[in-house]
């Protein structure tokens, strides 16, 4: 048996050929993999050739539903002030990006302790857009 095309990209199969003996079977390992893709229906094909007689090509339909929704990215994990002289401030910049499928929603923003302030307005961000916040 032998795949005759690699599916799409994500799915992966193992192994892509190999010999079964008479009266023996043999299991593919099908993996799929949904990172990177939007939210949606998805359909491929796996073909896979053997020299079977009566039926050279197997098709074998696989679909995949990939949930979609926000995934919100940080610019920063942590923000350093470094020194602030007394009754100074420093302002640092710190953007959320939403690299998912569908609206995030951000709710607020809080800093602790009480010496820190963020802006706390409520917003949305469509999938790529990004706001930045001081």
């Amino acid at each position: 048996m032998r795949l005759v095309a690699p599916p799409a990209r994500w799915v992966n199969v193992t192994p892509v050929a190999g010999r079964i003996p008479a009266g023996e079977s043999r299991s593919l390992e099908v993996r799929i993999d949904a990172a990177g893709l939007g939210g949606g229906d998805l359909l491929t094909n796996i073909l896979v050739t053997s020299n079977d007689p009566e039926r050279l090509l197997h098709l074998v339909p696989a679909r995949l539903v990939v949930a979609g929704g926000p995934d919100l990215e940080l610019s920063a994990t942590s923000l350093a002030f470094g020194d602030v002289s007394v009754g100074g401030s420093r302002t640092l910049a710190l953007t959320l990006t939403n690299r998912g499928v569908t609206l995030l929603q951000v709710s607020g923003a809080t800093a602790s302790p009480a010496e820190f302030a963020a802006d706390s307005s409520a917003f949305s961000l469509l999938p790529g857009q990004g706001r930045t916040l001081r």
